[in-house]
C-alpha cells in the first residue's frame, strides 16, 4: 500500500469516528423515567379530532383513546365534524356518550 492510500484510509477513519460522534450526541437515547407505582395524573387533557367523512375510521379512532390508561374523567374529546357528508356524525356521538364523559361535537 502507497503513502496516499493510507493517508485516504486514515482520512475516511477519522471521517467515520467524526460523523458517529455527531449522530450520537446530535440523537441522544431516550433515558426511560419510570413512574412511580402510585402515580395518578392531575392535570386534564382535550384532544381534538377533526373529521370529515370519516365513517370507516371515527370509532377506530375514539376506541384508541378510549383503551388509553388516562383517567376518563380528566380526558375531554372534542371532535369536530368539518361538513361530512357521511354518518361520521352520528357514529361519533354515539361512541362519545358511551364511553366519556367529557366530550364536546361541534359541527
Amino acid at each position: 500500500m502507497g503513502g496516499l492510500e493510507v493517508y485516504c484510509l486514515i482520512a475516511i477513519v477519522i471521517y467515520a469516528v467524526f460523523m458517529l460522534k455527531n449522530i450520537f450526541t446530535l440523537f441522544p437515547r431516550k433515558k426511560n423515567s419510570p413512574l412511580p407505582v402510585n402515580y395518578s395524573p392531575q392535570l386534564s387533557v382535550s384532544i381534538i379530532i377533526a373529521a370529515r367523512n370519516e365513517e370507516e375510521n371515527i370509532i377506530q379512532c375514539l376506541q384508541s383513546i378510549a383503551q388509553q390508561d388516562f383517567p376518563k374523567e380528566l380526558l375531554e374529546i372534542v371532535v369536530v365534524n368539518d361538513h361530512s357528508e357521511d354518518n361520521t356524525a352520528d357514529l361519533a356521538i354515539a361512541f362519545l356518550k358511551e364511553h366519556f364523559p367529557h366530550y364536546k361535537f361541534l359541527h
